[in-house]
């Protein structure tokens, strides 16, 4: 299903597909990650950050490259907006945190209300350990699956290269990072925040690094 429909986009920008967008395939030009944070600070800088990453031009065809770019991740939660008619908190709460016990939470939002997608939710680390038991347990928390073992299933076995010179192994899917030779699989957040699921020893371990900032400039 084609994204981004209006008389003005190119042909490229109309292909991006919600796939795309989870995968970092959407073909923006983006500037993110071991090139610098250029683009992350222009999109909060502006006023509309939905419109200012779908502004952006092309740098490839979607699905042709990956790269690392927080402006996808924050359109998919346009998106759920618009087709729930609540935010990606909201929902998520419904969904997910409501069902895992998770009470105490913190998002970030833009200045249309949008929960911010790329980075900027605040969990403690023993909530972020039941996201990861969640994933470990093929979605299924209390009897009741809450994510479809497929969505897991494509992570456990991601394809696209991340290109990263530190670990040539590291693949992506589903906004996961993965090592499918070493049979781990990871949601890496902002300054080395980590959720790590290894399904054949069956164990999930969280890390949680140093932040710059508190909440209170947030809010």
């Amino acid at each position: 299903m084609a994204l981004i429909t209006s008389p003005t986009s190119s042909d490229r920008k109309a292909a991006v597909t919600v796939q795309n967008l989870l995968d970092m395939t959407s073909g923006f030009d983006w500037t993110e990650g071991l090139t610098g944070f250029t683009s992350p600070l222009a999109m909060e800088q502006s006023f509309d950050w939905v419109k200012f990453v779908l502004d952006r031009p092309m740098a490839n065809a979607p699905g042709e490259v990956f790269y690392y770019d927080s402006g996808n991740p924050h359109v998919l939660s346009a998106i759920l907006t618009k087709l729930t008619g609540t935010t990606a908190l909201d929902y998520a709460k419904a969904k997910v945190f409501g069902p895992l016990g998770i009470e105490e939470v913190y998002w970030r939002q833009d200045p249309q209300g949008n929960s911010c997608g790329g980075y900027g939710l605040y969990l403690k680390p023993r909530d972020m350990a039941k996201i990861g038991y969640l994933y470990l347990r093929d979605g299924i928390w209390e009897g009741k699956q809450l994510l479809p073992p497929a969505w897991i299933d494509k992570i456990m076995h991601a394809t696209l290269d991340m290109h990263a010179p530190w670990e040539p192994g590291l693949r992506y899917a589903n906004l996961f990072w993965a090592l499918p030779d070493k049979h781990v699989y990871l949601a890496v957040g902002f300054h080395r925040q980590v959720i790590m699921i290894f399904p054949d020893l069956d164990i999930v371990a969280v890390t949680t690094g140093r932040g710059n900032y508190s909440f209170s400039e947030f809010r």
